[in-house]
């Protein structure tokens, strides 16, 4: 179960900062392109965002964590 969040977090984490990146690339082109035009990404906006992943992404993988750590292993693996 442990490996299932874990990975979920690392997802969550690689497409926060993905994002986060993005978002300040097509900001700066925004400006370059319109530079009468303000974009405001505040601080408050970007630890909702963090937080709305870490919670999405752990909830999202509880339940097939849990359906996974409820199955035997050798039955996983047994080709029926």
């Amino acid at each position: 179960m442990g490996v299932i969040l874990r990975e979920s977090l690392a997802l969550c984490v690689l497409g926060l900062v993905l994002g986060l990146v993005l978002t300040a690339l097509g900001r700066e082109i925004l400006h370059a392109i319109f530079p009468t035009q303000q974009v405001l990404i505040s601080l408050s906006w970007i630890l909702r965002s963090t937080l709305l992943v870490l919670v999405s992404g752990v909830l999202g993988a509880i339940y097939p964590a849990l359906q996974a750590a409820s199955k035997d292993p050798i039955h996983a693996l047994a080709y029926e």
